[in-house]
Parts: C-alpha cells; sequence; structure tokens
C-alpha cells in the first residue's frame, strides 16, 4: 500500500509502535474459553483491533481510477481561463461582430490553450523528475524500484481478449459463455463434495468410525512432542517474515504488507523482547491447535479468475485468495510436519530424536 513508508524511513518506528500498543492491550483483555464459537470470536476480535490502527494509521485503499498528479491549481485555473475563451470564441459567430472582436478571441483562446498545455508539459518534467529520484533511491529495494519503473514507462497492455475457454470434467472444451460458467461452478462445488463414486466410501458409517479412532487416540493420549507442543514466538514470527509483501488479501481484508509491518518483521531477521502482534498470534494460533476449532473466515476463499499456473482451461488453475492470518497458521502446522518427517524437531535442540512409528 502506498501510504505505508520504508521500513527505514522517518516514521515507520512510530507506526510499528502503534500496532505494538493496541495489541498490548489486546493481549491483557481477551479471555478465550473453549466455548463452541470461540474461536471465530477470537480471530474476529484480532482482526477487528488489526483494522482499527491500519484505518487510523494508515488509512483504507481506494479502488478505482486514481486522480491524476498532471492537475495542479494552477492548472485548473489556466484550463478554466482556456474553456471561457472557447466559450466566446463560438458565440462570436454572429455576423454582426465585427472582425477584429473575433480575432481577438481566437487569438486569446489559442494562448490560454497554449499556456494550459505549457504548464502540463512543465508539470510531467517534474513528476518525472520525482519518480526518477524515487528509482535511484530505491535501488536497494527491488519492489519499489520496479513500481517506479512501472509508472514511469508505464505497464505493459493486451487489448486482445482471449475467447473463453474451459475443460469439463469429460476432457471437452467448451467456448459458449454459459458453458464455461458451468464449467467453474461444477467445479468449485466439486471441492470438499464426495463424488458418485466416493459417496459409498465417504457416508455415516465411515464418519462412525473416523470420530471413533479419533476418540480412541485422545483417550490414549499418544505424547508427540514436536507435533504437539504449543507454537512460540520465535516460529511465528519466522514464519512471518517468510510471508511475500504486496501479496492479495483474503476475505478478511489483512494483507501480508500489513501484517509484516505490524509484528515488526521488515528489514530485521531479531525478534524483539516484547512483540504483542507476535505475542497476540501465538496465543490466537496456540488456542486454534489446542481445541481443534479453524475460524470460518480462515476456511473462505474469495474465487479470483487470475491465472497461475499449467493449463488455463482448467478452472483448479486459478488463484483462490485465503485469509493471510489462516495461511499464515497452516504454514506453521506444515513447517512443525517437515521437521517431524526429517526427524527434526521443531527447536533446533540437539540430541533429540523423533518417534519411531
Amino acid at each position: 500500500m502506498e501510504n505505508i513508508p520504508h521500513h527505514k524511513a522517518e516514521g515507520y518506528e512510530g507506526l510499528v509502535e502503534s500496532f505494538q500498543l493496541v495489541f498490548r492491550g489486546w493481549m491483557g483483555s481477551v479471555r478465550p474459553d473453549s466455548s463452541t464459537g470461540a474461536g471465530n470470536e477470537l480471530g474476529k476480535s484480532f482482526q477487528m483491533h488489526l483494522d482499527e490502527v491500519t484505518l487510523e494509521k494508515i488509512g483504507a485503499k481506494l479502488i478505482g481510477p486514481r486522480s491524476s498528479g498532471l492537475m495542479t491549481q494552477r492548472i485548473k485555473e489556466l484550463d478554466k481561463l482556456r474553456v471561457e475563451w472557447e466559450v466566446e470564441r463560438r458565440t462570436l459567430t454572429d455576423r454582426r461582430c465585427d472582425v477584429e472582436t473575433k480575432e481577438a478571441a481566437v487569438k486569446a483562446y489559442r494562448r490560454a490553450k497554449a499556456d494550459v498545455l505549457g504548464a502540463v508539459q512543465a508539470r510531467r518534467e517534474e513528476l518525472e523528475l520525482q519518480i526518477f529520484e524515487q528509482i535511484e533511491g530505491a535501488q536497494s529495494d527491488s519492489k519499489l524500484f520496479w513500481s517506479s519503473v512501472t509508472r514511469m514507462s508505464g505497464p505493459l497492455s493486451n487489448n486482445v481478449a482471449p475467447p473463453p475457454l474451459a475443460m469439463n470434467t469429460e476432457g471437452k472444451v467448451v467456448t459458449e459463455v454459459t458453458s464455461v460458467l458451468k464449467v467453474w461452478e461444477d467445479f468449485w462445488a466439486s471441492i470438499a463434495n464426495p463424488s458418485p463414486e466416493e459417496e459409498h466410501i465417504y457416508d455415516g458409517d465411515h464418519k462412525r468410525k473416523v470420530e471413533q479412532r479419533l476418540d480412541s487416540l485422545r483417550s490414549v493420549r499418544l505424547s508427540q512432542h514436536h507435533l504437539d507442543k504449543p507454537f512460540t514466538a520465535e516460529e511465528v514470527f519466522a514464519a512471518i517474515r517468510k510471508l511475500k509483501s504486496g501479496k492479495a488479501p483474503g476475505v478478511d481484508g489483512v494483507t501480508t504488507t500489513i501484517l509484516k509491518m505490524a509484528a515488526d518483521a521488515v528489514g530485521t531477521s531479531t525478534l524483539k523482547a516484547d512483540n504483542p502482534v507476535v505475542d497476540s498470534l501465538v496465543l490466537l494460533f496456540n488456542y486454534v491447535f489446542e481445541h481443534e476449532v479453524w475460524p470460518e473466515r480462515w476456511a473462505t476463499g474469495i474465487i479470483f479468475p487470475l491465472y497461475k499456473q499449467g493449463s488455463r482451461i482448467l478452472p483448479g488453475n486459478y488463484l483462490t485468495l485465503l485469509s493471510v492470518v489462516g495461511k499464515l497458521c497452516h504454514a506453521l502446522v506444515h513447517f512443525a510436519q517437515v521437521a517431524h518427517a526429517a526427524c527434526r524437531p521443531r527447536a533446533s535442540a540437539k540430541g533429540s530424536s523423533c518417534l519411531q512409528w
């Protein structure tokens, strides 16, 4: 987001401290319990506090065409004068008006038009000089560097839109609009729902067997230290640092850029002793992990037809935007599983061993 200063710029530390201060208070006020829906309420409370300080300190991101930086107050005044002379020139078409008056109006209009064009050109050169200075100063930040280059050269565009194509489950490529939409609808409806071949497998009897097995494992209380131990602040901070800035948010609207900045995880690899944002996420993730609840917003995705990889006619090769906070929690579980599978504990303690299955 454009309103977020560079992590080396003046005012960045104060912005981070604003987030830290809010979540220091949140940590002292939150009282999670094990009741139904408490996980959702805890997740919503975290997001609400994050949204409030973001709106107050950074502002909302406007969606839609941006106003041009060329139109300064002086250019607006010159253009207003040009319009007035243009109206005057058009009204002097009566034959009763003398030629000298008409010529004077035409000259005044042309002079006003030239003033506007000259002021616009000067303003454009001024803006280009500012962009050049930003490019010069942003060479150490590749993201900021290329965004400035794009502003200077303009984004690549292709006005030739491909026809709507999609491949259905039978392997047939359809091109008719309603058929394409039906393919997309069927694809997303099939996710997390059993296919006709699977209906006899994942039935009520299968569900009962799974639940009985889970109850049996809980009663045994088999300890798997590397998988069952609570998440630590160091693990959460390391996972936040791995987030890529500038990624699109999910339905909760939390961006990776905001989360990394709030957790003071930009431009540093050191976790400070007092980091309430990271501590708040540790509390939230450990509650989700311990009580086996997954907030609804984390499981809700925005189906966005933005191509990712593979064949462009397969709906599964397009992005689904999920909650950044939810993906962060998922990453922590994944890292723990990878460490366990590799016979390495999540903490880099020496002399430890993995469970033998």
